[in-house]
């Protein structure tokens, strides 16, 4: 979740995370590293899209000498030419489809991702874009049927146990006061 892992030597950075760590017990890594959260991403799009590329690549040879894998989260508007290159090097790619919960635009979203491995991609969806813990399920049913898949993921799970108790949206309407 470090955005500066960009602008690094990854390796010594993973080595550490694992260092003491008996490796038997871990299946991968997971990094949410997001280049467009940078200030100045529009305008050096290509620039940080580099950085990212070669950086999982990086990560991706890391994983493989120790056996393990290696994931993303990336948003729905990454170029198609980076995307080619992170299914290449990631087992996993989460695609955070976060504040639209609306079918037709994540499918439209999600169309090249799912050409370039539809193994691979899991749709991350969010708590808080949902009114009701049922509302949420319903959504994802239905869009499970139209994308034809059952890789999900959510984020955050305080947020959908405050969701179960119907505390997420209490707190989401004081915080829009």
């Amino acid at each position: 979740g470090n955005n500066k892992l960009i602008k690094m030597d990854v390796k010594p950075v993973l080595d550490s995370l694992v260092s003491g760590i008996n490796l038997k017990n871990v299946t991968g890594i997971h990094l949410d590293v997001e280049p467009h959260t940078f200030k100045d991403y529009k305008g050096n799009e290509a620039k940080y899209m580099g950085l990212y590329v070669k950086m999982l690549k990086d990560a991706a040879a890391f994983c493989s000498s120790k056996g393990i894998k290696l994931s993303v989260s990336i948003p729905l508007y990454y170029p198609e030419d980076a995307l080619k290159e992170i299914y290449a090097v990631c087992d996993k790619v989460y695609l955070m489809a976060y504040e639209k919960p609306d079918i037709d635009f994540i499918e439209k979203k999600t169309t090249e991702e799912f050409k370039l491995g539809k193994d691979k991609t899991v749709i991350a969806l969010r708590a808080e874009d949902f009114n009701t813990r049922h509302e949420m399920e319903v959504f994802i049913s239905k869009l499970s049927e139209k994308l034809k898949t059952d890789r999900f993921a959510l984020h955050d799970l305080s947020r959908i146990v405050d969701l179960d108790q119907g505390q997420l949206n209490n707190n989401r309407l004081k915080e829009d006061k």
